[in-house]
């Protein structure tokens, strides 16, 4: 990605504007995306050869998670104080596992809390332990990238004792 900020120390360039936004993948247009727009609609009104594509975006997640390192301990001691001995007893949990490996000779006990915290809140809309499964993996695919993740498999015990301790808590 570069900013229009790179392009105003190159001569010449950029052979592009972008529309509305500082850069290309912030450009809205009903739903076409890139730096491409303003190209193809000009080469476009000359030729009529080019098409800007269409790019569907994701949606954001539902919660803006806080940015600064006061932002994220306020958040997480939001979620410690909501869901209790869970929250240490998930993390704990996820520790002792360690499906990512970052645990290894670390005194850090607390190296799974952000997955925990947002572990936890999806744990409402889960019926069954096969649910908690899809729900883990999901997580640690959003936070490490599916090749890190690994497959779903490597979570089953995981989501077995979190669905326990769900049910206990409830």
């Amino acid at each position: 990605m570069i900013r229009n900020t790179v392009w105003q120390k190159i001569p010449k360039g950029p052979w592009f504007r972008w529309q509305h936004a500082d850069n290309e993948l912030l450009t809205p247009d009903e739903g076409m995306r890139g730096e491409d727009v303003a190209f193809c609609r000009r080469l476009a009104r000359q030729t009529r050869t080019c098409r800007p594509t269409k790019v569907s975006i994701p949606k954001s997640p539902p919660r803006i998670m806080p940015r600064t390192r006061e932002g994220i301990w306020q958040e997480r001691q939001k979620l410690k104080a909501e869901y209790g001995q869970l929250f240490d007893s998930v993390s704990a949990l996820l520790l002792r596992h360690d499906p990512i490996g970052i645990a290894f000779d670390n005194e850090n006990t607390d190296e799974y809390d952000p997955e925990t915290g947002t572990i936890l809140p999806r744990l409402r809309n889960c019926e069954a332990a096969s649910d908690v499964l899809r729900v883990v993996h999901e997580e640690f695919v959003r936070w490490f990238d599916a090749g890190n993740a690994g497959p779903v498999e490597r979570y089953a015990d995981i989501a077995s004792e979190v669905w326990r301790l769900w049910q206990s808590h409830r």
